[in-house]
């Protein structure tokens, strides 16, 4: 727990105490030594009144944004993405097993993972998709184990339409990072090809990772513009260098306005087999 700033929040939040023992577990690569360890520690975690597995399954219901991890049951289907590659792939994985810990998930296929990194999750919930990164505790054959998150993000499945459209689009790397040397953004000229919502696929020669922030500019209708800045979601080869799935966050309302009206005549014009037009 030496890395942590304030390892006396340990003992108060039940955030930082699951980050803590997420780090401990990923330490131990032997089977037997993680059983017992998190047996040690769940017993400590109950101590310390932070919730157990048994109280978070009595609440069903997710009220605001306190969803956990926890409350995904098992059997369910999540989808994962592991953040250190070049090109991200969503793989799909079915939860065999959770605890006031950890959880761990079956894949179709076995990997080669080292233990530690931080991977992206997405379970569909009714309406919305709960998203959260966990750090990967443990790698067995087809089984994944992570520890749980109570950071739990949610995205609308079916407030906007999904549809294809070909517009001009600008993108590029939000290079404002802290301690880092301020450079002028360097946008790159792409083409929006299909949208969401917040969500756009953008197909442009630009290399970014999953989880980087990105600078976007789309070309709306009557001279307007969407500006905003987005995190990049998904990643996979194109024709023209990548298609880029990007996630705009906090977007202002009148961009939002935007967004609905593209999306809106993009999808009258697939119905009337005409094309989206600019302007």
């Amino acid at each position: 727990m030496a890395e942590f700033k304030h390892p006396d929040m340990i003992m108060v939040s039940t955030t930082a105490f699951d980050e803590g023992v997420a780090a401990l577990l990923a330490q131990k690569s032997d089977g037997n030594e993680q059983k017992e360890l998190v047996a040690k520690l769940s017993l400590l975690r109950s101590k310390l009144g932070f919730m157990t597995q048994e109280a978070v399954s009595q609440a069903t219901s997710v009220r605001g944004n306190h969803a956990s991890s926890r409350q995904i049951p098992i059997g369910k289907i999540l989808q994962i993405t592991r953040r250190k590659t070049p090109v991200a792939v969503r793989m799909e994985t079915r939860l065999i097993c959770t605890d006031d810990l950890e959880f761990t998930v079956e894949l179709d296929e076995v990997l080669k993972i080292v233990p530690g990194e931080v991977w992206n999750l997405q379970y569909n919930f009714g309406q919305s998709v709960w998203e959260f990164d966990a750090r990967l505790l443990k790698a067995d054959g087809r089984e994944l184990t992570f520890g749980h998150s109570d950071d739990v993000r949610f995205i609308s499945r079916r407030r906007f339409l999904r549809v294809e459209v070909h517009k001009e689009a600008y993108i590029a790397r939000f290079g404002f990072s802290g301690g880092e040397k301020i450079d002028l953004p360097q946008f790159v000229h792409g083409n929006l090809c299909e949208i969401a919502g917040p969500g756009l696929l953008i197909e442009a020669p630009l290399e970014v990772k999953v989880g980087e922030r990105v600078l976007v500019v789309v070309q709306a209708a009557d001279d307007k513009s969407v500006q905003d800045i987005g995190e990049v979601r998904h990643i996979r080869p194109a024709e023209n260098g990548y298609a880029i799935a990007v996630e705009l966050i906090e977007v202002k309302e009148a961009n939002v306005d935007e967004l609905v009206r593209l999306t809106n005549a993009a999808a009258t014009a697939s119905r009337t087999r005409e094309p989206v037009r600019v302007r």
